[in-house]
């Protein structure tokens, strides 16, 4: 548990008592390994169009994202985020690429362990 404390302006201030789980429930044991699974929908990405990464991993691990296009390309880094309770992340973009292909990855920790998954994206003009 910890507090939270925004300051609004005007020498205003709003505490914001933030839970955080600390269950073992969905983290790995001793014997299996943290694993990710990515996936980009729509399958072929249309220049300018809506894309969303999505990544499935344990529940409560810490998740980030990266996009990458070839050197004279843009790429671009996601924040960290925690998984929902069914160890679901989504990143979401609109590509303003003329690259033809590029790679994502999800990569996430939890207690201690790292793992990542890459996918090749397809892009159409």
């Amino acid at each position: 548990m910890r507090v939270l404390i925004l300051r609004i302006g005007l020498g205003l201030a709003l505490a914001l008592l933030v839970l955080e789980s600390a269950s073992a429930k969905g983290a790995p044991t001793a014997n299996e390994t943290l694993k990710v699974k990515a996936w980009v929908t729509p399958a072929v990405i249309h220049f300018k169009s809506h894309v969303t990464l999505f990544g499935k991993t344990q529940a409560g691990a810490r998740c980030k994202a990266a996009v990458q296009f070839p050197a004279r390309f843009t790429s671009m880094d996601f924040a960290t985020i925690r998984t929902d309770k069914k160890g679901m992340v989504s990143f979401e973009w609109h590509p303003w690429t003329k690259a033809k292909t590029g790679y994502a990855t999800v990569s996430c920790s939890l207690h201690g362990q790292k793992a990542s998954a890459t996918v090749q994206l397809k892009v159409t003009a």
